[in-house]
């Protein structure tokens, strides 16, 4: 299911007509039948890239199969492989380019934004100001893979363990105290890790 398909679900599981600027489609249907009926649902996360400094992912699905485009691309069949453990790729390049060219043509702005369509310029320009509206541009693919790099975050977590176990319940509530030590001990002005303030 995509977010654009709630609504016109909805509607039709209550019996109501479908708004007039029909965007989505209802998946009664395909609830019924536990199938998508070929459709894609489209996701995509720019965390990695601007928390980290990695790549971004981006991916499609259907009933079969599941595409994430990354550094180091996944292919995965769905029916055989439901914890998509095994990634055939390298297996499947006919199927993993044409995936990829459906997230292309998402990225790259050839699907018409619903957004953007139904704001005006000024409105996304606000939205965009503050981190709403994503750009249709796509961004280069030149950071480090995330599934590569969860050891590192594996090892910042665990040298910032200490410091949160020895938080009280207070700090820990407040969000801008806890920042404001962790902040102190990285700068080297507060306590190590294991230590007291």
């Amino acid at each position: 299911m995509s977010g654009v398909d709630v609504a016109p679900t909805i509607l039709d599981l209550l019996g109501l007509p479908p708004l007039p600027e029909r965007h989505g489609a209802s998946l009664v249907e395909a609830m019924a039948g536990g199938r998508s009926q070929g459709r894609y649902a489209y996701s995509e996360t720019r965390l990695p890239r601007d928390e980290f400094g990695w790549s971004m992912l981006a991916g499609v699905r259907d009933d079969r199969w599941a595409w994430v485009r990354a550094p180091r691309p996944e292919l995965y069949d769905l029916e055989s492989d439901a914890g998509e453990m095994t990634s055939l790729h390298e297996e499947r390049p006919e199927l993993a380019e044409r995936l990829d060219s459906i997230v292309e043509g998402v990225l790259t702005g050839e699907r018409k934004s619903i957004v953007r369509s139904a704001l005006t310029e000024e409105q996304i320009e606000a939205l965009r100001s503050l981190g709403y509206v994503f750009s249709a541009e796509r961004p280069p693919s030149t950071g480090e893979d995330p599934k590569d790099m969860m050891n590192v975050q594996e090892e910042k977590l665990k040298k910032f363990k200490p410091i949160l176990q020895s938080m009280t319940p207070y700090e820990l509530e407040n969000p801008k105290l806890s920042r404001a030590r962790v902040e102190r001990i990285a700068e080297g002005s507060g306590t190590e890790p294991g230590g007291s303030a």
